[in-house]
């Protein structure tokens, strides 16, 4: 069975318009999905960066002995990095690093890790974005960790 010789080759518009209906149908499924883990995704990076520098911040009350201080401000929070003449206060802005991301807080303005590693009270941060929520909380002992 071959082709003769004046046959068309080609797609009629009936399966055109099959395919494309197949790839609205597809896309109609992936975007909100695609838009659920982009998301989840800026939220849960947010979480790490935050954790990271909490973390950093009780291991250098320790190790130098001394009051670490981190301040917190709408969107962004500064820590206290060294006692160094080159070392100064890092800022992470939030706003600019992870769009659309809402850090809030309880009990907190100001946090301080003790030379002991300890906090006054326990802490809590919440980072959300578009009803996607993770919260990490520092108890007194200064260790943080996701709830």
């Amino acid at each position: 069975m071959g082709f003769r010789s004046g046959s068309k080759k080609g797609f009629t518009v009936i399966e055109l318009m099959v395919v494309v209906t197949i790839m609205g149908i597809v896309g109609a499924i992936a975007v909100p999905s695609f838009q659920d883990w982009i998301t989840h995704s800026t939220v849960n990076n947010a979480t790490k960066t935050l954790m990271s520098k909490l973390k950093q911040a009780r291991v250098l009350a320790v190790a130098q002995n001394r009051n670490i201080t981190m301040s917190f401000t709408a969107n962004a929070f500064v820590y206290d990095v060294g006692v160094c003449k080159q070392c100064a206060q890092q800022t992470v802005n939030f706003v600019n690093d992870y769009p659309n991301v809402v850090l809030t807080w309880t009990n907190v303005g100001t946090l301080i890790f003790k030379s002991s590693g300890s906090v006054v009270r326990n802490r809590t941060f919440t980072l959300s974005r578009n009803g996607y929520q993770k919260k990490i909380t520092v108890n007194m002992i200064g260790r943080a960790y996701v709830q």
